[in-house]
């Protein structure tokens, strides 16, 4: 037995839906009660980016009251592993738009992905915006995640301008993670007397993933770093987002650790192994990649 879309009226009498599995759990994509109310998360986000993608759409909730602020020369990307919610997006949201948009759901992944990358590969260097729908991205998790590896990092590892930092290469431009530790200061003040330009990444004024993301990517593809700074992994979410962009990315980072790591890496064990960070192991302060 798969598991089962189903959509039902809440309480206010909005569409609603949930997805019952196999082993019979429920988990919800929208609420019981008032489905719309989501949106108030989402109602500051600007749209910026030369491709937008929308990674799990849902009923499309946190889309609809903002989707006439969608820039007319973007290309949507709609993204759902339910085919009948993109189904009800392309009909109930997206309609009548002046936007270019490609729906791809587990039905046509494939064949949609392939557009998709095609048509990036038409724009030079274009901006890649991603808004996910948190319930919905984290009921299919790898589906979403194998999606956002074919569409933004092949374009944007391929792209001279954002390609991994050679071995050795002369540090043209630095990306600081940047808060209130004395030693980020020490870091910026010791590039800039190197005449190594330098932007900061405010850490702390991003309180939400969402606005952590959105705020990261825009800031990382608009000021094209050669490399990354953190003191102590300051700044790294432990939700694994800055790995992810990163490592899309393809921009090496640099982790300068002034206390035992062993400590500092345990909080983060879930999102290491994988580029730009190595393996957590008991041996980290010897591990050559130090």
């Amino acid at each position: 037995m798969q598991d089962t879309l189903q959509l039902f009226t809440a309480k206010n009498g909005q569409l609603s839906a949930k997805v019952v599995f196999a082993d019979s759990n429920v988990r919800h994509i929208h609420s019981l009660v008032n489905p719309s109310v989501e949106g108030v998360f989402f109602e500051n986000i600007e749209f910026w980016g030369d491709i937008i993608l929308f990674v799990g759409t849902g009923l499309g909730y946190h889309i609809a009251p903002f989707a006439t602020r969608l820039p007319s020369q973007a290309v949507v990307i709609a993204i759902d592993f339910y085919d009948a919610l993109i189904d009800h997006c392309r009909k109930s949201v997206f309609s009548g738009l002046p936007v270019q948009v490609i729906y791809l759901s587990s039905v046509n992944v494939d064949e949609a992905s392939a557009s998709a990358t095609a048509l990036m590969g038409k724009r030079p260097n274009p901006k890649i915006q991603v808004i996910k729908h948190p319930a919905s991205f984290d009921m299919h998790r790898q589906f979403y995640e194998t999606i956002l590896d074919r569409i933004i990092a092949i374009p944007i590892q391929t792209s001279p301008a954002q390609a991994p930092t050679r071995p050795r290469a002369k540090v043209q431009k630095a990306f600081l993670m940047y808060g209130n530790f004395f030693l980020e200061q020490e870091i910026a003040g010791a590039l800039r007397a190197n005449s190594i330009e330098i932007e900061l990444f405010s850490y702390n004024k991003h309180r939400s993933p969402l606005d952590y993301e959105n705020a990261l990517l825009r800031q990382l593809q608009e000021k094209q770093p050669t490399i990354i700074f953190s003191v102590n992994m300051k700044g790294i979410d432990q939700g694994g987002i800055f790995e992810d962009v990163t490592r899309r990315l393809g921009i090496p980072v640099v982790v300068w650790f002034v206390d035992d790591p062993r400590r500092i890496v345990a909080q983060q064990f879930s999102h290491l192994g994988a580029p730009p960070f190595p393996p957590p192991s008991a041996d980290i302060p010897n591990s050559p990649r130090f």
